[in-house]
């Protein structure tokens, strides 16, 4: 069968030097058949070998470390490439994955990226919805799938941060995107909550959830946030936790 061709060919006049596209070690020098001479580079930050191939000559040698912008040798049209145009034969080869299309590293984005406005100082912290009705979305922008509407005061662990939107999970495991700026830090009270019995604090806001504390009748625990019909509550000892809002 036909020979896969996996990389981009890059033309370019005979003699250009060909740039170390990462920091690494040059771990092959060689000269073959396919290739002609190539030299292979070693980028031990991303588990990848990075493939130069076809060139007139090669300016570096086995086990030689490099930085970016280095000249590892110049563009021609040795090995198979003979009867074609002086190119470069650019590949990314990643351990475990095989050969990866290096035509995004290569080319810009198309449009610009969105300003970050989200605060990614709250990045693995909880917050809460300041108001009801604000929508979970699949995406972060305001084309998304509505994925549902949450109520006011639901705590939201935030994951990332795209543009204006928090990527967050939900207490019940559910994942989406928020609007960052309907939220605000879940540290301070919303008021409390009096334990009248022994009351038993859960891992997550679900009956089947795991037992984390069983506290006695008369603490005072702080109120963080709500969700589907359970309180996200401060334990004496400082953990967060769950219990019923009918239980009294």
């Amino acid at each position: 069968g036909r020979r896969s061709h996996d990389g981009v060919d890059i033309f370019a006049r005979r003699g250009t030097p060909v740039l170390a596209t990462s920091a690494g070690r040059v771990n092959r020098v060689q000269v073959t058949n396919l290739g002609g001479k190539v030299v292979w580079l070693r980028d031990s930050i991303r588990n990848s070998n990075i493939y130069f191939a076809h060139l007139d000559s090669q300016a570096v040698s086995r086990d030689q470390e490099v930085e970016i912008g280095d000249t590892l040798g110049f563009v021609g049209n040795t090995g198979n490439a003979r009867t074609t145009p002086p190119h470069l034969h650019f590949g990314i080869y990643r351990r475990g994955e095989g050969p990866v299309n290096p035509d995004p590293f290569l080319r810009s984005p198309r449009g610009s990226m969105e300003e970050q406005t989200a605060d990614l100082g709250q990045l693995g912290e909880w917050v809460r919805l300041l108001n009801d009705g604000i929508l979970l979305r699949a995406a972060p922008n305001r084309r998304g799938e509505v994925l549902r509407e949450l109520g006011q005061y639901t705590p939201l662990r935030v994951l990332a941060g795209s543009g204006e939107y928090f990527r967050v999970r939900l207490p019940d495991g559910a994942y989406g995107y928020v609007a960052s700026r309907l939220t605000e830090p879940a540290d301070l009270p919303l008021g409390s909550k009096i334990a009248a019995r022994n009351q038993t604090i859960l891992s997550s806001p679900s009956y089947a959830a795991s037992v984390i504390a069983q506290l006695d009748a008369g603490t005072e625990l702080p109120i963080l946030g709500r969700y589907e019909g359970y309180l996200y509550v401060l334990t004496p000892n400082g953990h967060t936790g769950w219990m019923g809002d009918q239980q009294q």
